[in-house]
Order: structure tokens, then sequence, then C-alpha cells
């Protein structure tokens, strides 16, 4: 696998066009939780949009706002707020409140203590500001502060204003904007959210390989698989039933060997306990090399030692 800077744009633009589907209008029609796996091929499409984007829009690092970005370094943090978020659910807001000295045309960014967001006035009428999403997600707080950038000045102001989605609520997950279809994991991934999105797609590959699946297989990756918009989503309900699927084979861990970070967060520690309750299904390992490559530690031969057994024997 070539490193990041060794890839050219063109490269990243073949076949991508930026739009990786439409949120799915009719909302009673959706693919269930358990049944939203990602296959390889599809998280590399993910990162080709990264690369494409992240240098050139200056991305930064949710972590402090300073940090430039590149396609190696990106978070399952910062995915969420420049690509998850802002795709899977509707594209504007409306704020209604305090009046805001804004115009038509100039930038809106929101800071709370939920996140962050970021937008384009689109116009303002009848005590309502109409925005594009751009970034992140606009929510409603009692500590929000608005900065406005006007292109010759900017302007800080605390607001109390409402935020509601503009026109209907369609929102879903990701995977849903890549396919309409069911895809039944065969693995869930246990990993840290704070790690490279390029890092776990290593992983990933690694896994695929000493499985010998196809780049078509799919794992379930609870960021992508959550509609980040819809609140109380239940989430035990549908790892329970990914874990004791007949086509599940068990738990993937990605672990940050830097850091070891999935061991002490407790989200994780709770989807082991989930997994636990499983006891015929495998825990395998998996951490990214210092080389571009990944290693992977599996319970019991894999397909691809049987093969490697096979040839020696031939």
């Amino acid at each position: 696998v070539r490193r990041w800077s060794t890839f050219r744009r063109s490269e990243a633009n073949v076949g991508l066009g930026v739009d990786f589907g439409r949120v799915p209008k009719d909302q009673t029609k959706r693919t269930p939780l358990h049944l939203r796996g990602i296959s390889l091929r599809q998280i590399r499409k993910v990162q080709l949009a990264v690369l494409y984007r992240c240098e050139p829009e200056k991305w930064l690092s949710v972590e402090d706002y300073e940090t430039p970005l590149r396609g190696d370094t990106l978070t399952f943090y910062d995915l969420e707020h420049y690509l998850l978020l802002p795709l899977t659910g509707p594209s504007g807001a409306r704020a209604r409140g305090t009046r805001m000295p804004a115009t038509q045309g100039c930038k809106l960014f929101q800071r709370t203590e939920f996140g962050r967001a970021e937008g384009k006035v689109l116009r303002c009428d009848s005590g309502e500001m109409h925005v594009e999403l751009m970034r992140g997600v606009f929510r409603d707080s009692r500590s929000q502060k608005i900065m406005i950038d006007h292109g010759h000045k900017t302007e800080v102001i605390n607001s109390d204003c409402d935020w509601r989605w503009e026109g209907p609520q369609h929102h879903c997950s990701f995977v849903e904007l890549l396919t309409s279809q069911p895809q039944e994991p065969r693995w869930a991934v246990c990993h840290w959210w704070g790690q490279p999105l390029a890092e776990l797609s290593l992983c990933i590959a690694e896994h695929t390989r000493v499985h010998e699946y196809t780049a078509d297989a799919p794992y379930w990756l609870h960021a992508f698989a959550r509609d980040p918009h819809e609140k109380g989503e239940d989430f035990v309900g549908p790892l329970s039933s990914v874990l004791v699927s007949e086509c599940c084979q068990g738990m993937l861990d990605v672990v940050d060997v830097h850091t070891g970070q999935l061991f002490t967060r407790s989200w994780c520690l709770f989807e082991h306990h989930l997994f636990f309750r499983q006891p015929d299904k495998k825990l395998e390992l998996a951490a990214p090399g210092q080389h571009d490559n990944a290693f992977v530690l599996t319970q019991g031969c894999c397909e691809l030692d049987h093969t490697d057994a096979r040839l020696h024997v031939s």
C-alpha cells in the first residue's frame, strides 16, 4: 500500500465524483442497523474522498482546530465532522431567535460544548436565517458562540437562537449512502475513534488477505452503520444481533499501537462485554506496522494457513 503522499489527485478522483449517494426519502424502508456492514472496497472509496478534499480544503483537526490534517492523520472524529454529519442529514438548517447581523453569502461558524459547525448563509427573512450546512451539524445550546465572516470583517457574538432542520428531516447512516442493499457483516470491528482511518483500512485489508476474502466482504463498524442524526438510536441490540448471526465469525480488535486506547475506553470495553456473551465466536487482533503494513493475530489457523500448507505439501 502506497503512502498517501504518493497518490496523485487525478487517481483519487477516478470514478469517485465526491457524491456518495442521496439520503433515502422513504424513511420507513431503511436497512436494519445490524445489516449495515461496510466493505474494504467502500472504505477505500471514503479514503479517496478524504484524500481529494482534505488538504485542498484545508481541513483542521477537531481536537484543536489548528493542526492541518492529511489523509494519513485524519481520525474518525475528524471524519464525522467533515463527511459523516454533513452528508447523512438534511443539507440546510434555519435559526430563529436573536437577530444576528448576517447577510446572504457570508460564512457562519457555531461553537458549542458539543462541537462546531460551519455553514453559508442563504437568506434572512421573517426573523429566520437559512443556512447551507457545510461541516458538522448545528445544535441547540445555551452557551453557543456564533462567528460571522463577512469577508472584510469578522464578528463573534453570543446567541440563544434555536436551530431547526431546513425542509424534510431525511437522514440515514453513511452505509446507506453507499448502497441500498443489506450487507450482512462477517466480523464486527472494535476500534478507537481517535485512530486514523488510514490505519484501520490497512488492518482490515490485511485481515481480508489472511482470510482470503474479497474486497467486498462486509465488516460492521459503528461509525458507518449508525445514523448520527437519530436521537436515542439503540446500539446494544444491533451489535448483539451482529454477533449472534451465523454469518458473523467474531470480533476484530484494531489496536492503536501508539497509545493502546482500545483497552482503556469504556465503550470499547462494553463492546467486548457483549462479545464475550457469545462463546462460540472468535476474537482476533490487528495492528498497523511501521512501513504501511499491518499485522493480524488470528484465533486458530486461517484460510491463508491452509493454502500455504497445501502448497507446501504439493
